[in-house]
């Protein structure tokens, strides 16, 4: 069997690391991390780097071994024959790869990243330049760094586990969800490996990417309302709001709103993304120092959530489609509109929107009588 890894940042890295320890002693089992060539540091490209030192020169991840059993390239055309491709690669640059993996033979194509092209899930623009290649989704609340801290040998880490008295494996969940028709069930297993990713099985491909695809716009919201001051109270609220706008998108798309209750690419990821991930961090930002200060001090991350805002808004766009959050993030980011001005406006939304509730509801109760 081979497993290819595409993507060679934060979330490649730590599944090729995972792979390569749970197949470490398998000699059937082949490991291949791909970077792209164009990749470089330290006068050398990313590849060769990571060849030769066996990690990747970022935060939290110098001392996260790459295992020798993962062999590492910048030739795309070393996946050829595996047997599963996963690629983490962001979806603005995945469009320009689709035909050049067009071309390649191999099994089953995994996306690990989560994003849109062409304001559509990946998987649309899959199942147009390769409709007959077996596709699965993994998604879910997956801290590359906390996944890859499992497999951190070093002296500090040791000693901040010995003085936190933490020994403990820091285990990470998400949803793989496939056809079963197309793609063997022991895709499964193969990609488990419990307690490091424990794996959650689901037949909606569709509802999963899309809960993966919301939840950045939305824990940027949240983001947002934790820069603004919001006590746990207030961001509560917020968060089940939230909720109710992605299961009412889910339910405008005609897919299944119960995926984002049922699932880990649901609520769980959303919590986990608005509390420490880039887009969350992004809102906070925003909500302290305005949209194009954000943008600037986050000039080296690749903030999803700004290119969902304007698919989802302009793939949701009708007449009494009730999504307040939604449109005030887009009028933060597309139409400069200041923080603190659509959160009064949503706030008043609140309030109108019950009231029209009410009044509707009295009014049905007098057409009764």
């Amino acid at each position: 069997m081979k497993i290819s890894v595409l993507g060679g940042g934060r979330w490649g890295t730590t599944l090729a690391v995972l792979y390569g320890n749970k197949y470490l002693n398998d000699d059937n089992v082949d490991i291949n991390l791909w970077i792209h060539p164009e990749s470089r540091t330290h006068h050398s490209s990313l590849a060769d780097y990571v060849s030769k030192h066996r990690h990747i020169p970022k935060r939290g991840f110098r001392q996260v071994k790459v295992p020798e059993n993962v062999s590492v390239s910048d030739n795309l055309e070393d996946i050829v024959g595996s047997d599963i491709v996963i690629s983490t690669i962001p979806s603005k640059h995945l469009k320009d790869y689709l035909l050049s993996l067009k071309e390649l033979d191999f099994k089953v194509f995994v996306n690990a990243s989560k994003g849109v092209i062409d304001d559509k899930p990946i998987s649309y623009a899959l199942e147009e330049v390769m409709p007959d290649r077996p596709y699965a989704v993994l998604s879910g609340p997956n801290i590359a760094s906390e996944i890859a801290s499992n497999f951190d040998k070093s002296l500090v880490k040791r000693a901040r586990d010995f003085f936190n008295k933490s020994t403990e494996t820091q285990p990470a969940c998400s949803v793989i969800a496939f056809d079963s028709d197309k793609v063997d069930s022991s895709l499964f297993s193969k990609l488990e490996y419990n307690p490091c990713l424990q794996l959650h099985r689901s037949d909606d491909v569709k509802s999963v990417e899309y809960c993966g695809i919301l939840k950045q716009a939305y824990a940027m919201a949240l983001g947002a309302c934790i820069g603004l001051g919001f006590k746990g109270n207030a961001v509560a609220n917020f968060f089940y709001l939230c909720g109710k706008d992605i299961k009412r998108i889910l339910k405008h798309l005609k897919l299944n709103p119960e995926v984002y209750d049922n699932t880990p690419a649901g609520y769980p990821d959303l919590e986990v993304t608005y509390k420490f991930g880039r887009n969350g961090r992004f809102g906070r930002l925003m909500a302290k120092y305005g949209f194009k200060t954000a943008k600037r001090k986050m000039k080296h991350d690749c903030v999803e959530g700004l290119r969902i805002i304007r698919s989802m808004y302009d793939l949701t766009t009708e007449k009494n489609r009730h999504l307040p959050i939604l449109d005030q993030l887009y009028a933060v980011v597309y139409e400069g509109k200041k923080v603190k001005d659509a959160k009064e406006d949503l706030v008043y939304y609140q309030k109108s929107h019950r009231i029209r509730k009410y009044l509707h509801r009295k009014k049905q109760r007098m057409l009764k009588e």
